[in-house]
């Protein structure tokens, strides 16, 4: 566990003692709003150990569903999308991750594009305790732009498990604090480029014959973990809430398998391979989550 996530699950159970005690006679259990639909605004910064690194502003939608299942058991349902355009890009480019012996840095944007789904299943303890487990699947693509573009498809299925712990400021005024950490179970990149063949060291290859320019590896391990805080109002009239819900999420992926993509013949008929692969890398998301609950 690194320094990093050290300081933030600190931070989470020091505000989890110096928050109010539920002294206010509300039951949160059988009061929670079914739907909370609203706005993503969110910072991410991801870092590719000795290769790239990526700063983007995202936007987006989110809905969540809460379903009360027994006075104990609950389950939640969260799809969320983002859309970040013109982030920027700094590291390696497309071609040198086919030929590690072009070596080039370059600095230009990436347009970035995020949806994640995620469902669990949650026990209360408590009126103000309750634990869970689940499943959650997320998809990141961005598109590299320069010399030579570079797709990247990134998915992954993981299994967010945690606490949250809720209580009231006053009667109308709810709060709620969730650590989660979350276990990669599998994942896997996709990455293609243009044209990698036009920019083969080898200075006679030819495109005269079909490439496969695509490679597909395995994310061999990783985890994730996530911090929010959650401020709600209820409104006078009718079942209506308003709130907003700030957030840090980080994940740290290990380094994907390599694979090797047949990109064209030379002068003498011989095969041309390029390679692909993905650094360990880590990223840090900061955000908040703009809502209506009803």
């Amino acid at each position: 566990m690194n320094a990093l996530t050290s300081r933030a699950w600190g931070l989470a159970l020091t505000l989890g003692l110096v928050m109010p005690a539920a002294a206010i006679e509300r039951d949160i259990r059988f009061e929670n709003p079914r739907f909370q639909v609203g706005f993503l605004a969110q910072q991410m910064d991801y870092d590719e150990s000795d290769t790239a690194e990526i700063e983007n502003d995202f936007f987006g939608i989110q809905l969540i569903v809460t379903e009360r299942l027994s006075q104990a058991w609950d389950g939640v349902f969260t799809l969320n999308y983002l859309n970040g355009a013109d982030g920027d890009y700094e590291g390696t480019a497309a071609r040198d991750l086919l030929f590690p012996e072009v070596g080039e840095k370059i600095e230009t944007d990436t347009d970035d594009e995020m949806a994640q789904v995620e469902m669990n299943l949650g026990y209360w303890f408590n009126d103000t305790l309750r634990g869970f487990i689940g499943l959650g699947y997320r998809y990141w693509t961005n598109d590299i732009n320069g010399d030579v573009s570079l797709e990247r498809e990134t998915d992954y299925f993981y299994m967010p498990m945690g606490f949250n712990v809720v209580g009231y400021f006053n009667s109308s005024t709810y709060w709620r604090l969730t650590g989660q950490f979350n276990l990669l179970l599998a994942g896997s990149v996709e990455m293609q480029s243009d044209n990698p063949a036009e920019y083969s060291p080898f200075e006679q290859a030819t495109t005269s014959a079909p490439f496969d320019d695509q490679a597909e590896i395995d994310i061999d391990g990783g985890y994730g973990w996530q911090i929010s805080a959650d401020l709600r109002h209820e409104l006078k009239r009718g079942n209506m809430h308003i709130g907003v819900s700030p957030y840090i999420k980080y994940w740290d992926m290990d380094e994907t398998d390599t694979d090797q993509v047949f990109i064209a013949r030379d002068v003498n008929n011989e095969p041309v391979y390029g390679r692909y692969m993905q650094n360990e890398s880590d990223t840090t998301s900061i955000g908040a989550f703009f809502y209506l609950a009803f």
